[in-house]
């Protein structure tokens, strides 16, 4: 029987391409049209997630790659909902709210 097997080394350029593309959505915003700079980090983030799941469980259906990405993402949107001064302080900086 054969499985289906992603490249790691796929994955991961496509892991860099988008952090990359995500990074440069931030930066270069002000010139970028308003719904840009609403959906397409949040999207480029959503895309970097399936990518990492890819990359971590490389024999996996798609769908179930999909699923668990999903379940990822909407635990993060979430963990949102939690406020501690700590937390919050975590957040509050540039690499905490990049991640």
């Amino acid at each position: 029987m054969y499985i289906n097997k992603r490249n790691r080394y796929i994955y991961a350029i496509l892991i860099s391409i988008v952090i990359l593309l995500g990074l440069a959505s931030r930066k270069f915003s002000i010139s970028m049209p308003n719904f840009v700079v609403y959906y397409i980090p949040d999207t480029l983030w959503g895309l970097m997630v399936f990518f990492i799941m890819g990359f971590l469980f490389n024999k996996f259906k798609t769908s179930k790659v999909v699923v668990y990405s999903l379940v990822f993402a909407y635990l993060i949107e979430i963990s949102q909902l939690y406020h501690v001064p700590w937390l919050d302080q975590i957040r509050s900086t540039k690499l905490g709210g990049l991640i």
